[in-house]
């Protein structure tokens, strides 16, 4: 339904348009500008007859003017939005012929802006449906009535472009009869019947009246239905729906399905979860939303056996009396197919679920006791006398974990795993490291949510306490006096400065929390600072790490083991810390986690006794850096399908605006979304490209593996093991990195040598970022201020993007104590992993 303005009159009834009346305008004569370009631009006479006077725009529709009647102005409205898939489908058309013609999928992008068009205005192109040609991506396409259209031969044009052809049949009762060469194309009786049963994908225009219900919707839960009967109806919904979907989308469900099946959530991702409880004073069953920041709460608190997952409509739903569906092997008997299919390792609906009417669960709560309020007496429920109803026992709440199934190999070449294992990195301790008893760590809760919606609208992830990052990745804990403490050679920090170089902004909760842990707790803290940041070791009391022997007890208590590779690159010398279950040593190894940052998996391997712990860890933390590397054999060459994404471009002495900055972030989050590949390795690389992605990509892609084809391309993350296996991972390309962080080059000619370092772009790359004082190992709040400040400007028109060399002079201005202080307990942390290190 699209909105209605209001405008009260003195005399007679009400008028009424749509408050996107001048939007529409403005974005209807930049569209017939874009297509008069085009047009002009053509060599072959192309769609000659389809002019405007052929084909009519949405201004036709008069939506700007004002109706009396609400009704008629609805249908004005709606039709003027669905003419605007004229003119796209138009250009679209338009730009696969040029990119057809010239083997250039960007040349209509440098043609329009050589002519006027805006630079912003292009970028909101690229990002649209208009301008995308990514396989399988859905678009604007071309709608034709196969007993009219005069131009078959161009049918080519658009299938090898990727441009959608939306075929006309006229009503379902009587269907147009099609030429030969589009009898393929013609939807089968049983896929129409199939779509009418569903209120989908078969409308009728007749009469021009449309339909503003939803429909196709899936089945709600309503206060008249048990937990049985709603789930035998969304059991008919799936099955309606498997029975018309795609290739592709039968693709993306079955690998839901296989990501179900490691039982993992992350609070962010794009499952909604549910959760059953018993409404005492309707006495009737209910199914509520789990909120956000209750998601992994909630989820820890059932078995697998109590969960269940619904693949079409992306639902998670938890309750106890699942488990009575459910018969579990008893040890030593085989289950056959019916049974392994109802196991609970299986989380996908059974056909027991569909007949589930569960009681009330036995024990009712207890009613209020307070002096001001009667207590009433609890009524007899199945016989079961009032005295002999207790109180219930709270769900568990500890936190389950699942083992997750070995990975394995589809095809010589192309690793397909079934856990989906994370790469992320650590930057919160969720509780003490085995064996300590500090003060400061009896404070650590549980772990924090990914962020959370602020006062302005923006997100803001939800940072570690001080302590929590002091303890976890600097090993720091409180010693016996003050007096211990060495003093630096240099000036001793204030304990403001000191909070800014481990990443956090100073605050009076800072302080009080440093003074409650230890008598002078702040001025020790400042001093323990100081220390680190002269390059000074702090006692042993003070310093695990100056403990080596106690630090090694601590870890062997733990299933977790570290070991090292190196980057089988000639050109890098890059050393991964990699973590790995104990047990996994027995038998070959298909993934393992791997970071570059030793401090992260320093703390990894103390926090945590299991590697699936730690993966789940991963997924829900402010960290980054890590790898989650897949066994691959030597893959097959093959083309890359890839149509050539490329930076922005702007001319020389170009002063950006507002508008240039919403055009990026509207075509960076575009392309972030549109491969799963790049914003899966954009997560996973860390810093600011990490922070540019978090908001715009799901965090449960972390969860699937490498992409196959990029791997078989070498465009990949790699690491050897001493047997000589290879183990890849999803990683970035230099021309990717450069679209995300924004880059602009001059001219069409230099966007193959973009690594320059003499084009602006609106953030640092990441070796700028990570070079800098800003790299904490982690996302501190001290870098997410920078973030948001200069993004502030950026949305005022107060700052514009900056070259290289100006990046660098800026970073390297900041606070050079942090990046003292990082550096020293990053060497301290590879030192002693080497020592103990397979």
């Amino acid at each position: 339904m699209i909105p209605m303005q209001v405008r009260e009159q003195q005399l007679g009834p009400p008028v009424y348009r749509t408050p996107f009346a001048d939007e529409w305008t403005k974005l209807e004569a930049m569209l017939i500008q874009v297509r008069n370009l085009l047009q002009k631009h053509r060599l072959d006479p192309v769609l000659v007859t389809l002019d405007k006077e052929h084909i009519r725009g949405p201004s036709s529709e008069g939506y700007e003017a004002w109706l009396t009647d609400r009704a008629a102005a609805q249908r004005r409205a709606f039709f003027a939005r669905r003419k605007f898939l004229y003119h796209i489908a138009i250009i679209s058309f338009h730009i696969a012929a040029l990119w057809k013609r010239t083997n250039d999928p960007r040349h209509w992008y440098d043609y329009l802006l050589e002519n006027g068009v805006q630079g912003h205005v292009l970028d909101s192109l690229s990002a649209s449906v208009v301008a995308d040609f990514t396989p399988n991506n859905p678009r604007a396409g071309l709608f034709i009535k196969p007993d009219a259209f005069s131009w078959s031969t161009y049918l080519p044009v658009l299938i090898l472009a990727n441009v959608p052809i939306f075929v006309y049949w006229g009503p379902v009762r009587s269907r147009i009869a099609a030429p030969a060469q589009l009898n393929s194309l013609k939807p089968s009786k049983e896929a129409v019947s199939a779509a009418q049963q569903l209120l989908t994908d078969v409308f009728d225009t007749e009469g021009r009246q449309p339909s503003f219900e939803t429909t196709g919707r899936a089945p709600e839960f309503l206060s008249t239905d048990t937990p049985g009967t709603f789930f035998a109806e969304r059991a008919a919904y799936r099955a309606a729906r498997i029975r018309i979907e795609t290739e592709e989308q039968r693709q993306r469900r079955l690998s839901r399905e296989k990501r179900a099946t490691s039982y993992l959530i992350t609070s962010n991702g794009e499952d909604t979860v549910f959760e059953w409880d018993f409404d005492w004073e309707r006495m009737r069953w209910k199914r509520e939303i789990v909120l956000r920041h209750d998601r992994l709460s909630a989820w820890s608190g059932y078995d697998k056996k109590d969960k269940r997952y619904d693949s079409v409509v992306k639902e998670w739903d938890l309750a106890y009396f699942f488990e009575s569906s459910v018969r579990e092997a008893r040890d030593g008997e085989e289950l056959d197919e019916q049974e392994v299919n109802d196991h609970s390792s299986n989380p996908l609906f059974r056909d027991g679920d569909c007949k589930l009417d569960p009681p009330p669960p036995p024990n009712p709560p207890p009613p209020l006791n307070r002096d001001d309020v009667p207590v009433e007496e609890v009524p007899d429920i199945g016989g079961t006398p009032a005295s002999a109803i207790q109180t219930p026992r709270p769900p568990t709440t500890t936190l389950v974990t699942p083992r997750v199934p070995t990975a394995t190999l589809a095809t010589p070449h192309v690793p397909t795993a079934t856990p989906r294992v994370p790469i992320a990195t650590t930057s919160w301790l969720p509780t003490a490291p085995t064996g300590w008893t500090s003060r400061a760590a009896t404070t650590i809760s549980g772990p924090p949510e990914d962020g959370e919606i602020g006062i302005d609208g923006e997100w803001r992830p939800n940072f570690p306490t001080l302590m929590a990052v002091l303890i976890s990745r600097h090993l720091f804990r409180w010693g016996i006096s003050l007096d211990d403490l060495p003093l630096p050679d240099g000036k001793l920090l204030s304990w403001s400065q000191a909070c800014k170089a481990v990443g956090f902004c100073p605050t009076p909760e800072i302080k009080c929390t440093l003074d409650a842990g230890k008598s002078e707790g702040a001025n020790a803290f400042a001093t323990w600072v100081s220390c680190m940041v002269q390059n000074t070791h702090p006692p042993a009391d003070w310093w695990l790490l100056a403990s080596p022997s106690r630090l090694r007890e601590l870890l062997r208590t733990n299933d977790l083991r570290i070991f090292h590779l190196e980057d089988p690159h000639e050109d890098r010398n890059l050393r991964m810390w990699c973590l790995d279950d104990r047990g996994h040593a027995r038998y070959k190894r298909t993934w393992f986690a791997a970071v570059e940052n030793p401090s992260t998996a320093l703390a990894t391997a103390m926090s945590h006794r299991s590697i699936d712990e730690a993966v789940r860890w991963m997924i829900t933390t402010l960290i980054y850096s890590p790898r989650a590397s897949y066994e691959v054999k030597q893959g097959l060459k093959m083309m890359d399908p890839h149509l050539g994404h490329r930076p922005l471009r702007r001319p020389t002495n170009y002063v950006f605006n507002v508008a240039d900055f919403c055009a990026y972030e509207e075509f960076r989050d575009h392309f972030l979304q549109a491969n799963p590949r790049i914003g899966r390795a954009a997560l996973l690389a860390g810093g600011i490209l990490w922070r540019l992605a978090i908001e715009s990509v799901e965090r449960d892609l972390v969860l699937d593996g490498p992409n196959t084809i990029k791997t078989a391309l070498g465009i990949t993350f790699a690491l050897r093991d001493h047997a000589d296996d290879v183990f890849i991972d999803d990683s970035l390309t230099a021309d990717e990195i450069h679209i995300i962080i924004g880059t602009y080059t001059r001219d069409p000619i230099f966007w193959r040598n973009v690594s320059g370092s003499g084009f602006p772009s609106w953030w640092p790359d990441s070796g700028h970022f990570e070079a800098s004082s800003l790299d904490f190992g982690w996302w501190s709040p001290v870098a997410e201020a920078w973030y948001c400040e200069l993004r502030a400007k950026y949305r005022k028109g107060n700052a514009q993007p900056k070259t290289g060399p100006e990046w660098r002079n800026v970073l390297r201005n900041r606070d050079k104590r942090a990046r003292m202080f990082t550096e020293h307990s990053k060497t301290a942390a590879a030192a002693f992993l080497r020592g103990i290190s397979t």
